[in-house]
């Protein structure tokens, strides 16, 4: 059993100056301290005696004894005396004790607040994406994310074109969406969708009864298409180059709705992925695959490589790999 340099039987009648001021210096000055020892100390100083204290702590009496006596070496304290059996503060130890309760629920506070602030979803998610891909994408899953964690602020950015990725590695976004491929050396890429293009025409348009038709038999066709700065865009371009026409483009805007019903006006045809397509007024449209070209419908949820994310970003992108991934499984159109 441990015993201080003290008389067992006596109390000391004076002890040293021991304010507030005087304990925080050395504690800060302190190296050999661990808060064990502290733990240990208000436990036998509750306790009255090392016995109940290791029951209590399950840990041996020798542990606790060695660790009274390097709190009493390290701060220069007789922190017990011994009376009818029985552990009891010295005058000091009773200061002490004090201190230790004190350090223990700022600990505890400390401790508790801090595993509230790594589980607590709150901050700032930025997306960007082109104004179809928003309306068609986003709309369900940002009302299951909003709805998970209110405290988060959303902003999309409506961009086309290199813009996204311009943004991503300025960190000015944290996620963008993208037709692929893109480069997975420096993105992580989370699959979106991968289907092919449909061609809509008017229903009473010469291809409306086929079910679908080769590009190259499009040479004659007037087209809607999205603008230039669309990878979709460079993409038609690239299968009017090796169909070997040069497009009839009537129009091209950002706006797909606005596209969609320029074709049920009869205007020309459209190239589009089918939930855009489920996600207009269509009735007067008619879709047909088309062979002998690139028309694939690739998109992912992309982000920078790397980059140190937030706890609502890092929420969003576990959510959005989810909820992608069930749709991709399922084979779900996505909510219009």
């Amino acid at each position: 059993m441990h015993t201080t340099t003290q008389s067992i039987n006596e109390q000391p009648k004076t002890a040293p100056a021991m304010g507030t001021e005087n304990y925080v210096g050395r504690g800060m000055r302190s190296k050999g301290v661990d808060i064990k020892q502290i733990i240990y100390f208000v436990e036998i100083a509750d306790r009255e005696g090392y016995s109940a204290a290791a029951k209590s702590l399950n840990v041996s009496q020798p542990t606790l004894s060695v660790a009274i006596q390097k709190l009493e070496k390290e701060f220069g304290l007789n922190l017990f005396y011994y009376n009818a059996k029985k552990m009891n503060l010295t005058s000091e130890g009773k200061l002490f004790y004090s201190y230790a309760r004190d350090f223990l629920a700022a600990y505890n506070r400390m401790v508790e607040g801090s595993w509230s602030i790594s589980r607590e979803i709150i901050g700032n998610v930025s997306i960007v994406a082109a104004p179809v891909l928003s309306k068609v994408y986003l709309g369900e899953l940002l009302s299951i994310y909003h709805e998970k964690y209110p405290g988060v602020t959303i902003h999309v950015e409506s961009k086309c074109g290199t813009s996204g990725l311009e943004l991503l590695e300025s960190q000015d976004a944290d996620f963008a969406m993208k037709m692929m491929p893109i480069d997975e050396s420096k993105y992580d890429i989370i699959p979106m969708v991968n289907q092919n293009l449909k061609l809509g025409v008017h229903k009473s348009h010469r291809l409306a009864s086929r079910r679908s038709v080769s590009f190259q038999e499009l040479s004659n066709e007037t087209f809607l298409t999205v603008s230039d700065d669309y990878s979709l865009y460079r993409q038609f371009m690239k299968n009017c180059e090796n169909a070997g026409f040069t497009p009839n483009v009537a129009l091209s805007s950002t706006d797909c709705d606005f596209l969609a019903s320029l074709v049920s006006r009869n205007w020309g045809v459209f190239l589009m992925g089918q939930p855009i397509w489920d996600s207009v007024d269509n009735k007067n449209i008619r879709l047909l695959d088309v062979t002998d070209a690139d028309v694939t419908w690739d998109l992912g949820l992309v982000s920078k490589k790397g980059r140190v994310m937030s706890n609502a970003s890092v929420a969003f992108a576990e959510l959005a790999r989810e909820y992608f991934s069930e749709k991709i499984a399922d084979g779900k159109p996505l909510p219009k």
